[in-house]
């Protein structure tokens, strides 16, 4: 009787806990692939016309930022990105964040492509993003 009740106390525990996992929106997809295709083509313009202004003003004084992403980030497109992480958090000055991490694999290595939505109300405001190697 005792495992039984561990079993249940587990899969209510297990249930809540994935009920807190934030699924990524269409927009918030749409946008990240939107941002990814311009981040491979190297298309500053348009990386600064998907990102939110306080990304254009970074991006502004500190341009060896995308230097260094592009050199992470080879410029052809791998298929079939998948999501690999999502997470809200609250992330000082911006206030609420929504947190996710789609995975490219290259043939070299894989690319985490994480990007950072404003809110947790599945918006795509664009205040963040960054790549790394896997």
């Amino acid at each position: 009787m005792p495992l039984s009740a561990c079993e249940k106390i587990k899969d209510t525990i297990l249930n809540k806990l994935e009920a807190q996992i934030p699924e990524s929106s269409t927009a918030q997809n749409e946008k990240a692939e939107q941002l990814y295709h311009a981040v491979i083509q190297r298309d500053i313009g348009n990386i600064h016309t998907l990102v939110g202004p306080n990304i254009r003003v970074e991006l502004d004084q500190k341009p060896d930022v995308l230097k260094a992403v592009f050199e992470i980030l080879p410029n052809y497109e791998a298929k079939n990105p998948s999501i690999v992480m999502t997470m809200k958090a609250i992330e000082p000055p911006l206030g609420k964040v929504t947190k996710i991490g789609y995975k490219y694999d290259y043939p070299n290595q894989p690319i985490l492509f994480s990007v950072v939505y404003k809110g947790h109300d599945g918006g795509d405001e664009i205040v963040g993003f960054w790549v790394q190697p896997l």
